[in-house]
């Protein structure tokens, strides 16, 4: 038995066996057309998978996908941890095992603030991964469009972004990288890897437009929109109206925290749920809460204060808004709150607010939960 990182000479038996693995889970899979961004037959795609190799075969494999993030203007480096299987005549022989803790180490190597992945919530803790972030899901339904949003879909029309069309992806990819938390898309090579993002998950990008011009555009499986971005939320009621109008039946899409504009006006007559997008392992935790206490300084009133949290195994922080700045830094003193790390995730980023995980003062109510959100078509 020894562990690999995988070559290009792998890619066939590297998808064989996902695909094998995750369609005895899941009764079918395709990851070559559910993920195209990571499908390259080359050493740089197929490096970022380690494998347990037994038999002269692939039995076990995980990849590390480093995301650089934007968030409001500040750089960090994310990673998904994924793909994560094991061929079923192999397992319990804590392959799994192995291979996450490598990754962790991947982490540790590259340097990535954070990481995040999908799964058992349970099987993940152990390793550091907690269930938070926040995502606003809704629903419309063919009577509010038909009742109360008629007049916004006169004039809009739908045109599918082909993979040529290099003027449409441009559109999309500036759109997308204007959000808040945005993973940068690499826009070389005529777009390639924005047109990956954008049909991952078998979904279709269409670019919209009212009376002519441009006002957003949305990728979707029918009425399961992935991902929407408008240039503000008039055109965001036009598009989203417009396309249950032309699919005939409810839509659903999704909102991050930060949206709050179109979270108002959406929420005010669609039905809707608050869940979370995925797990998240802190790394950082100083540079990650400092990028989202000033990403939701940016458009919510903080009263002005500190707070102090001890995190076992990493150290003191201290959140801070006052005339300077907003942001967070390591803490030496003695802090108010101590807690282990899936404790403090949860409490700084949790989809509940900070009282459901540990007693929390007026400060910490009115600045908690911080506003962490994921892309779902920028999962991997």
């Amino acid at each position: 038995m020894e562990i690999v990182r995988l070559k290009k000479e792998n890619y066939d038996e590297l998808v064989g066996l996902l695909d094998y693995v995750f369609t005895l889970k899941n009764g079918s899979s395709d990851f070559q057309k559910n993920m195209p961004k990571m499908w390259a037959r080359d050493d740089e795609h197929m490096g970022k998978h380690l494998a347990v190799k037994e038999d002269g075969k692939l039995v076990s494999v995980i990849g590390i996908y480093p995301l650089p993030v934007d968030i409001a203007g500040e750089r960090l480096l994310f990673s998904t941890v994924g793909n994560i299987a094991t061929h079923p005549d192999y397992e319990g022989r804590g392959y799994m095992t192995m291979l996450i803790n490598r990754a962790m180490e991947e982490l540790d190597k590259m340097g990535a603030d954070a990481s995040r992945l999908g799964g058992l919530r349970q099987r993940y803790n152990r390793f550091g991964y907690e269930m938070s972030g926040r995502v606003y899901s809704f629903t419309l339904e063919k009577q509010v469009v038909k009742k109360a949003w008629a007049d916004k879909v006169n004039g809009v029309t739908f045109t599918k972004i082909a993979r040529d069309d290099l003027e449409s992806l441009r559109i999309a990819q500036a759109l997308h990288a204007e959000s808040k938390i945005a993973v940068l898309r690499d826009s070389a090579n005529d777009y390639a890897d924005v047109y990956a993002s954008m049909v991952a998950w078998q979904n279709e990008p269409w670019l919209a437009k009212k009376d002519g011009k441009v006002i957003g555009y949305l990728c979707t499986k029918g009425g399961a929109v992935a991902e929407n971005y408008a240039y503000d939320t008039d055109g965001m009621q036009a598009m989203l109206a417009a396309w249950q109008n032309r699919i005939g039946d409810t839509i659903s899409f999704r909102f991050q925290p930060h949206e709050v504009e179109n979270i108002r006006v959406f929420s005010a007559v669609c039905n809707m749920a608050v869940v979370s997008p995925s797990h998240f392992k802190i790394i950082h935790w100083d540079k990650v809460v400092g990028a989202f206490m000033r990403l939701k300084a940016s458009y919510t009133a903080m009263p002005k204060g500190e707070l102090t949290l001890h995190i076992t195994g990493f150290g003191g922080i201290r959140l801070f808004v006052n005339d300077v700045g907003v942001g967070c830094e390591r803490f030496d003193g003695d802090c108010e709150v101590t807690l282990n790390a899936l404790e403090a995730t949860r409490y700084l980023f949790g989809v509940l607010p900070p009282d459901s995980t540990a007693a929390a003062n007026g400060l910490a109510s009115a600045w908690l939960p911080l506003p962490l959100s994921w892309n779902g078509q920028d999962r991997v």
